[in-house]
């Protein structure tokens, strides 16, 4: 989907007062937009910056997307092991991390993330816009989390 060549108006909304506005706005603007059209500057600007920690998985998420789907998934998979596994980033950017890194590989979570996801509570994942595919019944978001952390 092309939603045209300017991006600077989607970009803008990545500074929104609004954390759900900044989050569809990174959702939006990682997978909506042309291969030829680099965001990812944009997005890390906005990532060194972000407290709420919906809006750090909508971001981490997208630079993991856009990494992928230009020929950098191992690039994405370093980074994002990086984020999830380093006790000092924020819990939405080492949950993001974590979501991003098993969705671009094919391998089940290792015993050191399983550890990290253990440690922390069910997160407001139904903020994310990349979860809808998670939850298409009731209790599937929590049985997927459950089977993670196990």
């Amino acid at each position: 989907m092309m939603i045209g060549r300017d991006a600077g108006p989607l970009i803008a909304l990545l500074n929104d007062d609004d954390p759900q506005v900044r989050g569809r706005a990174a959702y939006v603007l990682a997978t909506a937009l042309t291969a030829g059209q680099d965001i990812a500057g944009a997005l890390r600007e906005r990532l060194d910056v972000e407290r709420d920690p919906t809006v750090q998985m909508n971001l981490i998420l997208g630079l993991a997307q856009h990494d992928s789907e230009r020929d950098l998934a191992t690039r994405a998979l370093d980074w994002t092991r990086a984020l999830w596994s380093d006790p000092a980033s924020a819990s939405g950017v080492r949950l993001g991390a974590a979501i991003a890194w098993l969705a671009l590989t094919p391998e089940s979570a290792p015993p050191e993330l399983r550890r990290v996801l253990a440690d922390m509570p069910m997160p407001a994942t139904y903020e994310l816009a990349w979860i809808w595919w998670l939850d298409v019944r009731p209790g599937r978001l929590e049985d997927w989390w459950q089977d993670l952390t196990r």
